[in-house]
């Protein structure tokens, strides 16, 4: 399997189910990856929005 390194923004879409079709597609059968910069963002977008 391929290691795909996602942006935030795709990662939170993702997360919330709200991915367009063809992101959703070109993440399946690959390994989803996010990068320490993407996890700080996700982290305080949560925090915030509780």
């Amino acid at each position: 399997m391929t290691l795909v390194v996602l942006d935030t923004d795709a990662a939170s879409a993702l997360i919330l189910g709200r991915a367009p079709a063809a992101l959703a597609a070109s993440v399946t059968g690959h390994v989803p990856a996010i990068t320490f910069v993407t996890l700080g963002e996700l982290t305080v977008w949560t925090l915030v929005r509780r």
